[in-house]
């Protein structure tokens, strides 16, 4: 039988409470492997097996090995190379290299020359159908986002000049070298205003700015940093009162697209200029230039024109906001145009037709001429009313019978209560004499109790004996009759006589009095 060797030994927390002797040998039961004593370490040296096993290595020179396979830890107070430079860890720098020996930084990672297809860094999620990878591609660091497949649904590219641009498909946006923002586009607007750029190759384009309900969206014109110049003009939509605001320190100013025409401006006190850039008024109109023309500055207009009688625009004026004293409307008025002012504004008191003719309504008190700015009349300056027409004149005896008359025509014009007529009469006297009359005026003529002279007319053909002097109607009461007088070299009024007619004569009158 052969002699066996027995060495002392216990479990692992036995033994590293014990000092062996110099050059013992002891056995750890735990770790199933060999304790190399000194004679003054506590616990020994533990050898590592052969087989690995659960063992913690703990060791201060090299370690070389084809291959190893840790279950435990493993602290290293060296460098740690694996395979030249798949993996370098520099002990003595604190640095770890991937793909890389010379490192410049605490982790450098050096990929393959295809960085896209095979990326430096790539995480995956736990059911490996979703992954973002990361890449250096020939200097630019691109970050891809997307499945299992290597195809990027989304990527953030830092170019080396600077530029960082998120991608789908086609770049969507981008962040140039000068810090310009472009959104569908990689071209950047007009040189004066291309700090941010919209674009889109088909389609609408916009820009939406949401608030809360009660806030506002604003977007402010700054030149300083502090005060009220950092919101010397702005656009704002206040949602409180769903009112768009557009405020400046100065003047607003809308121009064509060539920014050389002001359309409209906006001064600084308020006042409006449409043409003018410099309104001396609330609203100042210029109208293009045309020689010898009328050139419109305004047109209102409702749509249901000429669809319905009275439909029309109008402008109203008034001392507040809420009531209108006046108005001056255009309209279809059934037949044409027509204009009509009304005052106050439910009332019309004058209209003009598409005819010209002037009209006043039913029951108007005509064109009075007040004093100063009250309503007080200046009576003489009354103008009540204007008509034109026709009238059938006569003649009549103030004795005898038997006259006749053969052709009688006569018009009028009234204006206010003055008539001036214009007639003409052919007839036989029969055996009438005495004074004459004329009849049949077109209105009453106005008895004057004081001189009784209630106008005159002046004879063209047809009469004798006047010795040139005008006719006066002379009436003793509100009638449209009058007597015939003449002046006569000795007395004040001669009554016109059947010795002053005759008889188949043409005698035409123009006179005028008053009703």
């Amino acid at each position: 039988m052969a002699t066996q060797v027995q060495f002392r030994g216990g479990t692992t927390t036995e033994t590293d409470a014990f000092t062996g002797a110099a050059r013992e040998v002891t056995v750890d039961t735990t770790k199933d492997t060999v304790v190399v004593h000194d004679g003054t370490t506590q616990g020994g040296f533990p050898l590592l097996r052969a087989e690995g096993g659960a063992q913690d290595i703990s060791t201060t020179g090299d370690v070389s090995a084809a291959d190893g396979t840790f279950t435990g830890d493993a602290t290293l107070t060296g460098d740690l190379t694996i395979n030249t430079d798949a993996l370098f860890v520099d002990a003595s720098a604190k640095k770890v290299g991937i793909g890389e020996d010379s490192m410049d930084a605490l982790l450098v990672i050096k990929g393959a020359s295809d960085a896209n297809t095979t990326p430096s860094i790539r995480l995956k999620d736990g059911s490996d159908t979703r992954e973002a990878w990361i890449s250096n591609s020939a200097g630019d660091l691109v970050l891809n986002v997307g499945g299992n497949d290597n195809v990027a649904h989304g990527t953030l590219k830092l170019f080396e000049s600077g530029i960082l641009d998120y991608i789908q498909t086609d770049t969507v946006l981008r962040i140039d070298s000068s810090g310009r923002l472009l959104v569908g586009t990689t071209t950047e607007g007009e040189n004066s205003a291309k700090n941010f750029t919209i674009a889109a190759a088909a389609g609408n384009v916009g820009m939406t700015i949401r608030s809360a309900t009660t806030e506002a969206c604003s977007l402010f014109f700054s030149d300083a940093t502090t005060g009220a110049a950092e919101y010397a003009g702005y656009v704002q939509y206040a949602h409180g009162s769903d009112q768009l605001r557009l405020g400046s320190a100065g003047s607003i100013d809308f121009r064509a697209s060539d920014t050389s025409t002001s359309f409209m401006h906006i001064d600084s006190s308020g006042n409006v200029g449409i043409g003018t850039a410099s309104p001396a008024t609330t609203l100042s109109i210029r109208t293009p230039d045309v020689t010898g023309a009328l050139s419109p500055g305004i047109r209102l207009y409702n749509a249901d024109i000429p669809g319905g009688a009275g439909a029309g625009a109008s402008i109203q004026m008034g001392w507040d906001d809420t009531t209108a004293c006046a108005e001056i409307g255009g309209f279809y008025d059934g037949a044409g145009a027509a204009l009509a002012f009304r005052c106050p504004a439910s009332t019309e008191r004058m209209r003009i037709n598409s005819s010209g003719k002037i009209i006043l309504p039913t029951g108007s008190p005509g064109i009075q001429f007040g004093s100063s700015n009250t309503d007080t009349n200046i009576t003489s300056q009354t103008l009540d009313d204007y008509e034109e027409g026709t009238f059938t004149p006569g003649i009549s005896y103030a004795s005898g019978s038997g006259w006749s008359v053969s052709e009688a025509t006569g018009t009028y014009i009234k204006i206010g209560n003055q008539v001036h007529c214009i007639c003409a009469l052919v007839w036989d006297e029969g055996s009438g004499s005495g004074g004459v009359s004329i009849t049949g005026l077109p209105f009453s003529i106005k008895n004057d109790s004081s001189v009784r002279l209630g106008g005159y007319c002046i004879y063209l053909v047809g009469m004798s004996g006047l010795s040139g002097s005008n006719i006066f109607l002379y009436n003793t009461a509100a009638q449209t009759t009058a007597t015939m007088y003449y002046v006569d070299a000795g007395t004040y009024l001669t009554s016109l006589t059947d010795t002053n007619t005759s008889s188949s004569q043409t005698t035409r009158f123009v006179f005028t009095y008053p009703t």
